[in-house]
């Protein structure tokens, strides 16, 4: 009877040492678990927040390049000439020379290397308003000397596209 009453108070002790151990155990797992998660939670949310800034950092350069194409369009027949892009881009590269001298360097324009064409430390004005001659005549798609707002968009739209493609080159993005 001793023998029997021994047997089940350590079985009984087994099964409660068994269960304080995998619940033991599992609380550790459940401590550890959420602080992974948190940094999963976190990584991903900061990929998020990069995404949405890109995202708004876009729309706001498109919204400014609609906004641009209302500031070209002087005479608002919904179309720009050449007079007209020239005229704004005149206006721009005043606005661009900081220091008025009538040079822009590369710190003050962003397209400095595809306007310098002399290849000095500056881009003057008729360097500046030749490069966008040039332009103008990629955005006029169908060359009739004119800029419709379509023209405009297809053009940044191109654009984007390259400069994505820049981004993802093989190699990098995953790929």
């Amino acid at each position: 009877m001793q023998n029997s009453n021994f047997t089940k108070i350590a079985f009984v002790a087994i099964l409660m040492g068994s269960f304080v151990f995998f619940t033991s155990c599992g609380e550790n797992k459940t401590q550890e678990t959420p602080k992974a998660e948190q940094a999963v939670e976190q990584e991903s949310a900061s990929e998020k927040e990069a995404a949405q800034a890109e995202e708004t950092t876009d729309k706001q350069m498109f919204k400014k390049k609609v906004d641009m194409f209302a500031q070209m369009d002087f005479d608002k027949n919904k179309e720009i000439s050449k007079e007209e892009f020239v005229k704004f881009h005149e206006s721009e590269f005043n606005n661009k020379d900081k220091n008025q001298d009538g040079k822009i360097t590369a710190d003050e324009c962003g397209m400095f290397d595809k306007l310098n064409q002399d290849g000095n430390d500056y881009v003057d004005k008729e360097e500046y308003l030749k490069g966008h001659e040039s332009v103008f005549a990629k955005i006029d798609a169908n060359d009739d000397g004119k800029i419709t707002e379509e023209e405009l968009k297809e053009f940044q739209a191109a654009k984007a596209a390259q400069k994505a493609q820049m981004k993802c080159a093989p190699g990098k993005c995953g790929q």
